[in-house]
């Protein structure tokens, strides 16, 4: 298989899951526990409507597993194409109905 092919799959494949996890924000998270040790961060995501949390190693979806949680950003790796995907904190309000 020729280099390029490959490397234009996995250019897609980013792409498509770029796509995908444009659906979600991340607004923000709460640290329970205390100490640093002994504390959990629990990421509080967005996905249209649907407010959803998960820790560390949590599913998001079928395919996707939240990685890591910072106070700026969660990673999102898609399991099936072993792929990460940072999303920052989102600073857009949610619109109220």
């Amino acid at each position: 298989m020729p280099q390029d092919s490959s490397s234009a799959e996995d250019a897609a494949l980013q792409q498509v899951l770029s796509a995908e996890l444009a659906q979600y924000k991340y607004l923000g998270f709460l640290r329970l526990g205390e100490g640093r040790t002994r504390s959990k961060e629990i990421a509080v995501l967005s996905k249209n409507e649907e407010v959803m949390v998960g820790k560390v190693g949590d599913r998001v979806e079928d395919h996707l597993v939240l990685k890591a949680i910072t106070p700026e950003s969660v990673t999102i790796r898609d399991t099936g194409a072993n792929i990460d995907q940072t999303l920052p904190l989102s600073e857009e309000p949610s619109p109220q109905q």
